[in-house]
């Protein structure tokens, strides 16, 4: 994914964070709707009981949201304690370059 130049890094990490979180919202969401209509249409597998399927999936959904929430938590707790990392510069060719050239 490449982006303008005239973003900072913080700023193109946080675009490529929003971009992943959308994305998979779009894809989770999407299959949702075919997963209903298969369990509600089709005659093979339908399932007679729509409140229940939708109760299970609020059910599912919840339990999803409190394991990210704890995940998210372990991350931050990690993120405060390992070491920063510096940008790593590079050259036209994609070589890696001292950030701070000596002088001559």
């Amino acid at each position: 994914l490449k982006l303008p130049s005239k973003m900072s890094e913080s700023s193109q990490a946080q675009a490529v964070y929003i971009a992943s979180v959308v994305g998979t919202y779009w894809v989770v969401s999407i299959s949702m709707v075919y997963l209903n209509k298969i369990l509600m249409s089709n005659e093979g597998i339908s399932i007679p009981a729509p409140l229940f399927v939708t109760w299970y999936q609020c059910v599912f959904t919840v339990l999803i949201c409190w394991v990210a929430g704890l995940c998210g938590q372990r991350a931050q707790k990690n993120a405060a304690t390992s070491p920063q990392y510096s940008a790593v510069m590079t050259n036209e060719n994609g070589e890696s370059v001292p950030s701070n050239p000596p002088k001559p």
